[in-house]
């Protein structure tokens, strides 16, 4: 089950992510690089984005309440 979810969540944001500023960066730094090159250092900056953003929204959500997170996330969102 934990698999799926790593799945999903790749899938969902290969979608969301398609047609962005990163894409297009990565479009044009293939033109001139090698694609393999190109892609393990986009996928690095990747990581280290979403690193960052689990370890410090990971003792966030232990010390807010669910709601206000929710809450929040949706007015953000909106």
């Amino acid at each position: 089950m934990e698999a799926l979810s790593v799945i999903f969540a790749f899938l969902l944001i290969t979608l969301a992510e398609l047609g962005d500023k990163t894409q297009l960066a990565i479009i044009t730094l293939s033109s001139r690089y090698r694609a393999l090159p190109v892609f393990v250092g986009a996928m690095l900056g990747f990581l280290l984005v979403d690193g960052v953003s689990v370890l410090a929204g990971t003792p966030l959500l232990k010390l807010l309440p669910t709601r206000w997170v929710t809450a929040t996330c949706g007015a953000i969102f909106v």
